[in-house]
C-alpha cells in the first residue's frame, strides 16, 4: 500500500487508520539513520559502486516535500526479495525509513543496503541506559503511563559473582508483567545488553492507545495506535536522545592547540572488573570488524589501536579494571566514534558513557 501513496496527507491518513485496528499484519517499521547526503545522491552512489549495483535494484521518486517513495530489490541469484519504503528527510541530517514489509525484507534487504552506505549513512545506536532514558522521557508526558511488555537481551554471567542465575550465557527474552523490575534483577548477576524492548502506553483512563518496540540500532516499530501518536511520542523522543548523543560523540578529533595536543577521550564505565577471558574475546571480536593492532593483551590491562577501514578514523582502546577508554588518534568522526562505542558494548555489555578530562 505504501507504494501507492501520493503525498504526505495520504500517508498520514493511511498509517493512522492501518495501525489503529487490531488486525494481523507486520509491524510498521521505522529506522532512524544519520545521513551526510541527500536522497538525490543515492542513485549516483549506487551507479558508481559495483558492489551495490550488482546486488540491488534501487528505484526512487519524490512524492512530496522531503518525502520519497523507494522500491528496493536485493538479487539472490534466481530469486529476488523486493519491497517498498517511504523515506522522510524532514529532519536535518536524519533519515526516517518507513515500511510495513515483513522482517525478512527489512533484515536481509533494507538494513544490509543502508549499512553498505556507511559512513555517508550510519546507524543511530542506543545502549541499555539510553533505552531506559527513552522510556522515562515518554513517561514524563502528561497523562501517559508506560509499561514494558517484554524485552530481549544478551546476557553473560558476571566474572566475579558466585551467584548462579537461571539463565546461561546467550540471548533471552522476558515476557513478564514486571519486565522493568526483571531488568534490574538481571544486572545483579549478569552483564546485560538489551537488543530490543516492547512497551505499551496507556492514557489517563488506563486505556491502551499505543504499543510499540525500540531496538538498540535505532529501529522503532508500531504494533498498535495511530501513526501521529507514534511519531509525536516514540519517534520524536528517540530522535531527541539521538541528537544529544550526536553532540556527545562529536568534535573528538585530536588537535594541536598552542603547541599542546588536545585529546577528547570518552569512557565506558562498568560496575564489575573484567577478566582475561573477556579481554581475549574483545581482541578477537575487534579484529573481525576493524584493523586492530594489539599493544597489550594481558590481565587486567588491554591496549590496542583500531582503525575504521571504511571511514578512516582511528582510536586507542584501553581496558583497565572496570573502565574502557576510547581515545581518538587522529581523525575521529561522530559516526565512527558512535559505531565503535556500540561495538565495544556489544562485546563487553552495556555500560555508562562518560566524558573524561585529560
Amino acid at each position: 500500500m505504501l507504494s501507492l501513496i501520493s503525498d504526505k496527507i495520504e500517508l498520514m491518513r493511511y498509517l493512522n487508520q492501518a495501525y489503529s485496528l487490531r488486525t494481523k499484519k507486520p509491524l510498521l517499521k521505522t529506522i532512524l539513520l544519520n545521513s551526510k547526503i541527500t536522497p538525490e545522491d543515492l542513485e549516483n552512489i549506487i551507479e558508481k559502486r559495483f558492489d551495490l549495483s550488482k546486488k540491488y535494484i534501487f528505484k526512487m521518486h519524490q512524492i512530496d516535500e522531503n518525502l520519497y517513495s523507494i522500491n528496493l530489490t536485493r538479487i539472490f541469484g534466481d530469486r529476488n526479495i523486493t519491497g517498498n519504503l517511504i523515506l522522510d528527510t524532514s529532519k536535518i541530517n536524519v533519515w526516517i525509513l518507513i515500511s510495513e514489509e515483513n522482517d525478512k525484507f527489512i533484515n536481509l534487504v533494507v538494513k544490509r543496503f543502508f549499512e553498505n552506505l556507511y559512513p555517508k549513512v550510519s546507524n543511530i545506536y542506543f545502549n541499555t541506559d539510553q533505552i531506559k532514558l527513552f522510556l522515562n522521557e515518554i513517561g514524563k508526558i502528561k497523562d501517559i503511563t508506560v509499561e514494558i511488555n517484554y524485552f530481549a537481551s544478551k546476557i553473560e554471567p558476571k566474572p566475579e559473582t558466585l551467584i548462579f542465575g537461571e539463565y546461561k550465557k546467550g540471548t533471552v527474552q522476558h515476557w513478564r508483567a514486571d519486565a522493568e523490575k526483571e531488568i534490574e534483577n538481571l544486572t545483579k548477576s549478569y552483564i546485560i545488553t538489551i537488543t530490543h524492548l516492547n512497551f505499551k502506553l496507556y492514557d489517563e483512563r488506563n486505556i491502551l492507545y499505543l504499543e510499540g518496540l525500540i531496538t538498540r540500532k535505532g529501529e522503532c516499530q508500531l504494533k498498535y495506535g495511530t501513526f501521529t501518536d507514534f511519531y509525536n511520542t516514540v519517534i520524536s523522543n528517540a530522535l531527541k536522545i539521538g541528537y544529544d548523543l550526536k553532540i556527545f560523540y562529536g568534535n573528538r578529533d585530536r588537535v594541536l592547540r598552542e603547541g599542546y595536543i588536545e585529546l577528547k577521550p570518552l569512557q565506558i564505565y562498568y560496575k564489575e572488573l573484567f577478566n582475561k577471558a573477556q579481554l581475549q574475546r574483545l581482541e578477537k571480536k575487534l579484529s573481525t570488524s576493524y584493523l586492530c593492532s594489539t599493544i597489550h593483551d594481558g590481565n587486567p590491562y588491554f591496549a590496542a589501536n583500531v582503525s575504521d577501514n571504511e571511514e578512516g578514523s582511528s582510536f586507542g582502546v584501553t581496558v583497565l579494571k572496570n573502565k574502557v577508554t576510547i581515545t581518538p588518534i587522529f581523525k575521529a568522526s561522530t559516526e565512527s566514534t558512535w559505531k565503535l562505542t556500540n561495538e565495544l558494548q556489544e562485546i563487553l555489555g552495556d555500560g555508562k558513557l562518560v566524558d573524561i578530562e585529560i
